[in-house]
């Protein structure tokens, strides 16, 4: 998963989520989250899963960009983190079945992120959205997800590679 900017955009911020990079002009233009091959875990499956969180993650983003009210927005993190901890659980099943040596490791880091995420969740009820500052927090989730699939379940990849004397 990369982030790209819009058409005419300069480089884009790479942390993860839709921010506004700057063109030539300075004028802020969206980004997105996109997936790209070098990504790929291997297992096909948790792929597709991951490709899942990616595009309602980008779905919720883009709510926030164009003003949706704070109720819808609220509504879609709650399903987007949902679908996360469901991820997490059926990922563990996963890698239980294929005997990933590194499983209790990885789902410390999944109830870790869990507890991110609800922390994020938290925050966002306890505002009303309507400050700038507000929609930084749902932004905030774009970031979440490079963290999960990038940085996080990649250490998979590595083990399917192996498995595959490669």
């Amino acid at each position: 998963m990369a982030i790209t900017a819009s058409a005419g955009a300069g480089p884009a911020n790479t942390s993860g989520g839709r921010r506004h990079a700057r063109n030539a002009h300075g004028e802020g233009v969206s980004v997105c989250l996109q997936w790209i091959k070098a990504f790929e875990t291997g297992s096909t499956e948790i792929d597709a899963l991951h490709r899942e969180l990616v595009q309602e993650c980008n779905s919720l983003l883009l709510s926030v960009e164009s003003g949706v009210a704070w109720p819808c927005i609220l509504a879609d993190a709650d399903r987007l983190v949902e679908g996360c901890v469901q991820h997490f659980r059926h990922e563990e099943d996963l890698l239980a079945q294929c005997h990933f040596p590194r499983r209790a490791k990885h789902v410390a880091e999944h109830r870790r992120l869990e507890r991110e995420l609800q922390s994020l969740i938290a925050r966002m009820k306890e505002v009303d959205g309507s400050l700038e500052e507000h929609r930084e927090y749902p932004r905030a989730l774009g970031p979440m997800m490079v963290d999960l699939i990038i940085r996080h379940d990649l250490d998979y990849r590595s083990h399917m590679l192996h498995q595959q004397g490669r």
